[in-house]
């Protein structure tokens, strides 16, 4: 059994760090390279590829079985559906152990209303043939008999009735999936690469000053390499303030996906609420389109924008050093052009 943990999620959210992941295993190029048995039915044979371009719109490449998410593996119990914009999502299911892995999600799943967090009777309809049903921290899971249906999709915008459709569908199948072979089209997938860029190279150093003011030395890659540092020749007890943008290349929806789902749990667990309005680019700009796919406004003034599946994220340190919010966008915009 393969599932999501949503206690990995929760302590995600709690900690208060989503940070860039490890991009070989956000999206190997290749299947894994230990040879595993291609055991159990396909999931991919679940929900086709028309279905699923209903949902997100066209297909950049034919479905293919993953394990751990994006993980290509042709014997993985999950299967992934990326859109040509980059949109994505992610459905498994566990034909062996499926009640143990819904009790790890969702519990008994007898109160519908108390596990499906968002759920509102008086206007969602959620009609499937399962026997329970959850949503856990952006995850949707339902059980039939004694196989579980997870779908994740946190990496597009169908929300939850959207999720709850396309179980549904998958539950339909269970027993007479689609002739379709998922792990031939994950070995036939070409190699992708890490990307291997310097995130320093989306802003110059005179960009960087003309928004946010001097800087005592030219920006340089933050320790772990994800994220550009701006150190200002300002201080702050007595340190200087250095501004990070951070730079995930790949699987950008998704991060954005777990941003959103944290915003809403640390909403209702501590009764606070987030204004994702902020100004536009400038004024000049006011009205206009903006350059990247999605943005959202996060806990302590964060920034996070969303361009071709690469995800930008940077704080302007609460605007006090002359560093508002229309110079960050602006920062960001810069960087986005470059991705």
């Amino acid at each position: 059994m393969r599932w999501i943990s949503a206690a990995i999620v929760l302590s995600w959210i709690v900690a208060g760090c989503g940070g860039a992941q490890d991009e070989a295993s956000a999206e190997g190029g290749t299947a894994s390279e230990e040879v595993r048995e291609v055991t159990g039915p396909d999931p991919c044979g679940l929900v086709s590829a028309a279905e699923m371009e209903a949902m997100i719109g066209p297909l950049r490449e034919p479905p293919f079985r993953v394990d751990h998410r994006r993980q290509p593996d042709p014997a993985g119990e999950g299967c992934f559906y990326r859109a040509r914009d980059g949109h994505n999502v992610t459905i498994l299911a566990d034909w062996e152990s499926g009640t143990m892995g819904f009790q790890m999600m969702a519990g008994s799943g007898t109160e519908f209303g108390d596990i499906l967090y968002g759920y509102d009777a008086a206007t969602d309809t959620l009609e499937g043939n399962w026997d329970k049903v959850g949503y856990v921290y952006g995850q949707f899971i339902a059980l039939k008999d004694s196989v579980s249906v997870q779908v994740d999709p946190l990496g597009s915008n169908i929300g939850l009735p959207g999720a709850a459709h396309l179980t549904a569908l998958a539950i339909g199948r269970l027993d007479s999936p689609l002739d379709y072979d998922g792990a031939k089209a994950t070995r036939a997938r070409p190699a992708s690469r890490p990307v291997d860029r310097n995130p320093c190279d989306l802003v110059t150093r005179e960009e960087a000053e003309a928004l946010m003011g001097p800087l005592l030395e030219d920006p340089r890659p933050s320790e772990d390499g994800t994220g550009c540092e701006f150190p200002t020749d300002k201080e702050m007890f007595g340190e200087p303030v250095v501004y990070t943008l951070e730079v995930q290349w790949t699987d950008g929806f998704h991060a954005l996906g777990e941003e959103r789902t944290a915003i809403g749990s640390a909403e209702k667990a501590m009764a606070i609420h987030v204004d994702p309005d902020m100004p536009a680019l400038s004024e000049e700009g006011a009205g206009e389109s903006e350059p990247w796919d999605e943005r959202i406004t996060l806990l302590g003034g964060v920034v996070a924008v969303v361009k071709d599946d690469a995800l930008l994220r940077m704080a302007n340190g609460g605007g006090a050093f002359d560093f508002d919010d229309s110079e960050l966008l602006e920062l960001l915009r810069i960087a986005a052009s470059r991705l």
